[in-house]
Formats: structure tokens, C-alpha cells, sequence
């Protein structure tokens, strides 16, 4: 979905990218690190990544295709209730518990938009959790999520820290989560910070194309 070229505002068509680019300026932004890998988006776990993973076994070779597959992966999952245990310690502050989705996201997510930050630079994770879904209610979150009324939906709890700890279950089943996107193995503790500036990157100017 493009989300962190969105975020720097670059154009999503190639050939007005890089016209974009062409004449763009560098900026320093933040970057999120997990357990030491770099990521310029989000870490996700469960929810999102089980989709991902069910929709590897359908196959596509177009945009529209993978979106096709992607629903199908959706609508899979949905039929009964998907969760993990966990502790996630937020600059100190625990909570133990089952969760169906965690995401943490370089930056705080935008409202009235797609899942990525309005500002890059403002040097903190955005951390969103949900308790366990029923399906009904995990299909109103991705909706919710998905064109930006996330602080609407009632069984979201989203707040910003510069360091996370999320401690898993040791006794789950081997599982996977979704880093930028990529199915990475989850770790049984996975360390998440925000180095703030410590990327450069071009951004175009406003109105570009």
C-alpha cells in the first residue's frame, strides 16, 4: 500500500515519483528499530500477519489480484476468534494479557487516512492493541483502521512511547509477525525504540509531480 512513501508525500505513480524525487530535498526522519533490524513503518503481530500468511496460499499476478487474495485471506480468519498472550511494557508501564492485534508504528498514525503518520519526525512509536475480537468486531476494526477512524473504534487502545517490550507467551506455538510488511518469526522478547532523526531521506516538494 505504499504507506511510508505516502507519509513522505512522494507520488504513488512511478514515472511522477521520479519527477519528484528529481528535485527533492533531504530531511532526516525517524526510524524504529526491532531487536536491532530497522523498520520504517510498523511491527505487527497476529491479526495482520495471519492474513498475509493465508493469502500466500492463494495465487495473483496483479494489484488487483493480491487485493482479491487479501480478502479472501480476510474472510478466512474471520470465522473465529484469533489471539495471543503477551505482556507489553510501554516506557515502563505493563499490562499482561490476550490480545488479537499489537502494532507498533514508526510515528503515530494519522486520522481521516490509510495506517501511516502525519509527521515522520515527531520522535515516538505509536502502539495500538486491541483485546480479543469476535469476528464481527475484528471486521469493524480493519474497516475502522483502514480508512482512518481508528479513534473511533471502541475496542482500541492507542497511546505513544519511545520504547517497547513485548514479552510472548512461552509455551504458543512457533508464529509469525509482519515487519514492513515481511513475515519475520517471532521472538519470545522483542525490543522496540524509535531513533529519532536518524534516517535521511528525500522528500518532495508539496505539489510535485
Amino acid at each position: 500500500m505504499k504507506l511510508f512513501a505516502r507519509a513522505l508525500g512522494l507520488p504513488l505513480q512511478l514515472d511522477q515519483a521520479v519527477r519528484a524525487l528529481a528535485v527533492a530535498s533531504p530531511r532526516a526522519v525517524d526510524i524504529g528499530m526491532m531487536n536491532g533490524r530497522p523498520f520504517v513503518h510498523q511491527y505487527s503481530v497476529r491479526l495482520r500477519a495471519k492474513v498475509v500468511k493465508n493469502r500466500r496460499v492463494y495465487e495473483y499476478s496483479s494489484k488487483l489480484g493480491k487485493i482479491w487474495a487479501s480478502l479472501k485471506a480476510r474472510l478466512s480468519i474471520l470465522r473465529g476468534r484469533i489471539a495471543f498472550v503477551a505482556e507489553i511494557i510501554c516506557d515502563g508501564d505493563s499490562q499482561s494479557g490476550r490480545f488479537s492485534v499489537l502494532a507498533v508504528a514508526n510515528n503515530e498514525y494519522g486520522v481521516g487516512h490509510m495506517p501511516y503518520p502525519d509527521q515522520l519526525d515527531a520522535g515516538v512509536l505509536g502502539v495500538y492493541q486491541t483485546g480479543v475480537l469476535t469476528p464481527i468486531r475484528s471486521a469493524r476494526f480493519s474497516s475502522d483502521l483502514l480508512v482512518g477512524k481508528w479513534r473511533e473504534n471502541p475496542d482500541l487502545k492507542a497511546r505513544t512511547a519511545e520504547k517497547v517490550t513485548i514479552r510472548f507467551a512461552r509455551n504458543r506455538r512457533r508464529d509469525h509477525a509482519l515487519l514492513d510488511g515481511e513475515l519475520v518469526v517471532i521472538e519470545d522478547v522483542v525490543d522496540l525504540e524509535i531513533h529519532k532523526g536518524a534516517l535521511q531521506v528525500l522528500v518532495p516538494a508539496k505539489g510535485a509531480s
